[in-house]
């Protein structure tokens, strides 16, 4: 390493350790409550990790299971599709209107 990396290290360190210890960096501000909280309303980290770990397998079989209704949807959405045709066509060699499938309710 030449004197210029190893000074530009030492400048680095030196601005790092200026930083004291009791100082708690916002993006840590959380972790260092929960560590020092004795609310048993706060869960423990590992209690915590655990929770994320069954959250991320939930996330994994909702994922197939959504995969799985979206591939349903679309096979009905396709019988849809061609079960109109055909009743368009039949109807179109029969000379039948097509008829609304709403109905008015008369007293």
């Amino acid at each position: 390493m030449s004197d210029r990396g190893v000074e530009r290290n030492d400048r680095v360190l030196k601005y790092i350790f200026r930083i004291p210890r009791y100082v708690t960096l916002p993006e840590h501000e959380a972790s260092y409550r929960l560590t020092l909280s004795d609310d048993p309303e706060f869960m423990a980290v590992s209690e915590i990790e655990g929770d994320c770990e069954n959250l991320a397998e939930r996330i994994i079989e909702n994922r197939f299971v959504l995969n799985g209704l979206n591939s349903e949807l679309q096979e009905a959405s396709d019988v849809i599709e061609v079960l109109s045709t055909l009743v368009t066509k039949l109807e179109g060699e029969n000379g039948i209107e097509t008829h609304s499938t709403e109905f008015s309710s008369s007293g």
